[in-house]
C-alpha cells in the first residue's frame, strides 16, 4: 500500500518561546484516498523543542534545528518535519 504523509506546515521556523501545532494527513492511491490514524508526537532533540505527545503542540526552547516525528497507532512511524528555532 502506498502511504504518503503530508505535514502542514512542511517546515516551520519559531522564535524561542513560540509554539505551533502541526497537522498530518495520510494519502494513498495517488492522493485519491485519505487514511485516519491516531498519532503520538515526539521530538528529535528535545533540548531545542518541546513536543506535546498527544496534541503535537511544539514549543521552541533554544536556537537550533530539530525534527518533529509522528507515529501512528495503525501505520507506525510516519516521517518527520523540520523545525528551526531562532533567538528572540
Amino acid at each position: 500500500m502506498e502511504l504518503v504523509p503530508v505535514y502542514t506546515p512542511s517546515t516551520k521556523t519559531l522564535v524561542v518561546g513560540e509554539s505551533f501545532t502541526p497537522s498530518l494527513v495520510l494519502f494513498g492511491c495517488g492522493g485519491h484516498l485519505t487514511y485516519s490514524d491516531a498519532f503520538q508526537w515526539s521530538a528529535i532533540d528535545s533540548t531545542i523543542i518541546r513536543v506535546d505527545s498527544l496534541s503535537g503542540t511544539t514549543t521552541g526552547l533554544r536556537p537550533g534545528l530539530a525534527l518533529v516525528l509522528a507515529t501512528g497507532t495503525r501505520f507506525g512511524p510516519l516521517g518527520w518535519m523540520s523545525v528551526t528555532v531562532r533567538a528572540p
